[in-house]
C-alpha cells in the first residue's frame, strides 16, 4: 500500500475533507528514508492482520552491524595480525604438546639442537667443546649462526634447550607469516592476496618438510626471509627501483644462515633477472640498482665469508658436498612428484598439494588466454614469476642430465636437486596469488575461496602432522642435548677421515707414543677451553709427545703448565703437544678469532648502519602498487 492511500485512510477515519490538504507537486516531495518506508511498511501490515517485526528491533540490528563492519575496517590490519598470529599459534602448536623433540633418522634435529649449545662462546672463540664429542669442529665457522642466535637466548631465558627450539620455530613461522604478507601487500596492494599468499607460503609442504621432518634449520630461516628477496626484486624490476633494500637485506640474512640456498637463491634471482629485463623501463638505472643490492649484500655478509674462507685457505678440510650421481638420485620423475605433491606427502621432498593446485591453475589460466585470445590485464611481474617457478618446478625432475650436469658444473655442491623446491615454491604461489584474487569479480566469492584456501591449508597440515607422528622417530630431551654426543664430519681435518665410525670419530682416548694414556679431562662451563691433566712418565731425555683428541686448526692456542707451546697436526687430524717428563702437566687448548674475524665483522656493521642512516635521510616516494601492462 502506497504512502498516498495511507494518507487517504487516515483523512477519511479523522473525518478531514481531502481537498482540503494542499496538493504538493511530486518532484518537490522529499524521499521517504528507509527507516520511513519500513515504518509505513509495518502500519500496512498491521491493517492486513500479518505478523510486525519492531522497528525497534530492525534498526539495532542494522545499526549495529554497520558499526562492526565500520569498526573491522577501521582496524583491517589489527585484525589481520591477529589472524596470522592464530594461523602461526596453530601451525606449531602441536609440537608444544609433545614432550622432548622428535628426531627422525638421518636428519638433522640433533645437529642443529649442539649448534645451539655451541652459542655460548661463539662471540670470543669459533670453537667449543662442549657439543659433537667435545672434538672441538670449527662448525660455528662454516654453518652461519647469527639469525639462529635468538635460540640460545631463548635457552638462557627459560633454562630448557628444548623450549627454546620450540619457540624459536614458533617464531619462524609467524615471522613467515607476517612478513609474507607485507610484501605481497607491498607488491600487490590487495589484502585478500596478501592473505592468501601469507597462508599458502607458509604452510607449504616443502617448509612443512624442512620444519617439521628434516629440522634444517638453515633452510627454514631463508625460506622465511624469501618474501623480501622477491620484494626487492619486484622493486628493481617493475617497481620503485631506489627500494632494492629489502633484496639486500634478504640476501644477507640467507648469507648468515645457509650457503647453499645462497647459492641457488642467487642462480634463481640471475634466472628470473633474464626473464623479466625486457620488460624493464629505464635499464640502466635499475640494472645499476641490481648491482647495488648485491654489492650491499656483499659487504654486509664479510662477517660470514672472511673468517669461512680464511679457515679454508689454512687448513686442510673435509667439506661436505654432492656429486652427478647423488643429484641424478635426487632427482624424480615428473609423475612421481605430481603423485606425491597430490598426495602432500611429509617425507616426499616434494612441493605438495597447494602448490601443485596453483601451478596447475596458472598452467590452465595461460592456456585459456591464449587459446581465446583474450585481452585480460597483464601483470608482467606476475608473469615473469610464474615463468620463473615453472621453470625451476620442471628443473627439479629427471627432465634435466643431473648427473652430467653435476659432473661438469660446481652445482654438485647444492648436493639435492629437491632443494630446488623452495624456490619453486614461493615463485609460483606469488604468481597465483597475484592474479587469483583479480579474477574474482564478487568481493563475496573472493572472500569465500579465500577462507576455504585458508580452511584447506590448516587442514593438509593436520594431516601431514598426523602422518608424520606415525613415522618411526627417537625423542631428544635435556640431557641428551646437554651430553654433546651429536655427530657431525663436516669441517674437520681431511686427516680425521681414517677415524669415522657410524657413531662418530673414534676420538676418545689420549695417546702416548701411540698408545692409550689415562688422563683427566675438564671443560670450562661455556666450552672455550679444553683442558688435559696428564701425569707424564719420566723418560729421561727422550721427549714425550701427547695425542690430544681435539682437532687441530692453525688458529689453535696452547698452553702446558700456564706457557704457550707450539702444537702440530698428528695422523688422525688431532692436536700434538709435547710433554715435561715426569711432570703432572696441565694442557690447556683453546681458540680466539682471528683479526680479520673482528675487522670483517666492523666493517659489515659499519656498512649495513651507514646505508640504513642515508636511506632514512632519502624522501624515497611510496611504492607503485603493481606493474601491468
Amino acid at each position: 500500500m502506497s504512502n498516498k492511500l495511507i494518507h487517504k485512510e487516515s483523512l477519511i477515519n479523522s473525518g478531514e475533507d481531502e481537498r482540503t490538504v494542499p496538493l504538493v507537486p511530486r518532484e518537490n516531495r522529499p524521499r521517504p528514508s528507509i527507516n520511513q518506508c519500513f515504518h509505513n511498511e509495518t502500519l500496512n501490515n498491521s491493517h492486513e492482520g500479518g505478523g510486525t517485526v519492531p522497528r525497534f528491533t530492525q534498526n539495532h540490528l542494522q545499526n549495529t552491524m554497520n558499526q562492526c563492519i565500520q569498526k573491522a575496517q577501521k582496524h583491517k590490519g589489527l585484525l589481520t595480525g591477529i589472524i596470522l598470529f592464530l594461523l602461526g599459534c596453530l601451525y606449531y602448536l602441536p609440537r608444544f604438546l609433545m614432550e622432548g623433540i622428535p628426531h627422525y633418522l638421518n636428519e638433522d634435529t640433533y645437529m642443529h639442537l649442539n649448534r645451539m649449545v655451541g652459542l655460548r662462546n661463539v662471540w670470543k672463540s669459533p670453537v667449543n667443546f662442549l657439543n659433537f664429542a667435545h672434538n672441538g669442529p670449527v662448525v660455528n665457522i662454516f654453518y652461519p649462526w647469527l639469525p639462529m642466535y635468538p635460540m640460545y637466548v631463548f635457552s638462557r631465558i627459560t633454562g630448557s634447550y628444548v623450549t627454546a627450539y620450540k619457540l624459536y620455530y614458533l617464531l619462524l613461522t609467524l615471522v613467515t607469516l607476517y612478513l609474507s604478507y607485507f610484501s605481497l601487500k607491498k607488491i600487490s596492494g590487495s589484502s585478500c592476496s596478501a592473505l592468501l599468499f601469507s597462508v599458502m607460503y607458509t604452510f607449504s609442504a616443502y617448509r612443512f618438510t624442512n620444519v617439521f621432518r628434516r629440522a634444517h634449520l638453515g633452510e627454514s630461516i631463508c625460506m622465511t626471509v624469501m618474501p623480501l628477496v622477491l620484494l626487492g626484486l619486484y622493486n628493481i624490476a617493475f617497481g620503485n627501483k631506489k627500494r632494492w633494500a629489502p633484496l639486500a637485506a634478504g640476501m644477507t640474512v640467507i648469507a648468515y644462515s645457509h650457503n647453499i640456498f645462497l647459492l641457488i637463491a642467487s642462480l634463481t634471482i640471475g634466472l628470473f633477472t633474464l626473464i623479466s629485463i625486457r620488460f624493464w623501463t629505464e635499464r640502466k638505472e635499475r640494472f645499476l640498482s641490481l648491482c647495488k643490492a648485491a654489492a650491499a649484500a656483499i659487504v654486509f655478509s664479510l662477517g660470514s665469508f672472511v673468517p669461512m674462507v680464511q679457515y679454508m685457505l689454512s687448513n686442510r678440510l673435509y667439506t661436505p658436498g654432492g656429486s652427478g650421481q647423488g643429484l641424478q638420485d635426487s632427482a624424480f620423475r615428473l609423475i612421481e612428484i605430481i603423485k606425491k605433491s597430490f598426495r602432500n606427502e611429509p617425507v616426499s621432498y616434494a612441493v605438495g598439494f597447494l602448490v601443485l593446485a596453483a601451478l596447475l591453475w596458472l598452467i590452465i589460466f595461460y592456456l585459456f588466454n591464449i587459446f581465446r585470445h583474450s585481452c585480460y590485464k597483464k601483470n608482467r611481474a606476475a608473469d615473469c614469476f610464474a615463468l620463473t617457478g615453472m621453470l625451476i618446478f620442471f628443473a627439479a625432475t629427471s627432465l634435466l642430465p643431473w648427473k652430467l650436469i653435476g659432473d661438469h658444473t660446481p652445482l654438485y655442491f647444492i648436493q639435492f636437486v629437491w632443494r630446488l623446491n623452495a624456490q619453486s615454491t614461493i615463485y609460483i604461489l606469488t604468481a597465483f596469488c597475484l592474479y587469483f584474487p583479480r579474477t574474482l569479480h564478487s568481493s563475496r566469492i573472493k572472500g569465500t575461496l579465500t577462507c576455504l584456501i585458508i580452511i584447506t591449508a590448516c587442514v593438509l597440515h593436520g594431516s601431514a602432522l598426523l602422518t608424520l607422528h606415525k613415522e618411526e622417530n627417537t625423542r631428544i630431551f635435556e640431557k641428551d642435548i646437554a651430553s654433546g654426543d651429536a655427530i657431525t664430519f663436516d669441517y674437520a681435518p681431511v686427516e680425521a677421515k681414517e677415524y669415522r665410525s657410524i657413531h662418530g670419530y673414534t676420538l676418545d682416548d689420549v695417546l702416548i707414543n701411540g698408545a692409550p694414556y689415562p688422563a683427566e679431562i675438564s671443560l670450562s662451563e661455556d666450552g672455550t677451553f679444553y683442558t688435559a691433566f696428564i701425569d707424564a712418565p719420566d723418560s729421561g731425555t727422550e721427549k714425550l709427545t701427547a695425542d690430544i683428541p681435539v682437532f687441530r686448526y692453525n688458529t689453535q692456542i696452547c698452553l702446558v703448565n700456564g706457557a704457550e707451546t707450539e702444537t702440530l697436526l698428528s695422523e688422525r687430524g688431532t692436536t700434538l703437544v709435547e710433554l715435561l717428563p715426569g711432570e703432572k702437566n696441565e694442557i690447556s687448548i683453546f681458540y680466539k678469532h682471528t683479526t680479520m674475524t673482528y675487522i670483517s665483522w666492523i666493517i659489515s656493521l659499519c656498512a649495513f648502519l651507514l646505508i640504513c642512516s642515508q636511506r632514512k635521510k632519502m624522501k624515497i616516494p611510496l611504492l607503485p602498487i603493481s606493474h601491468t601492462a
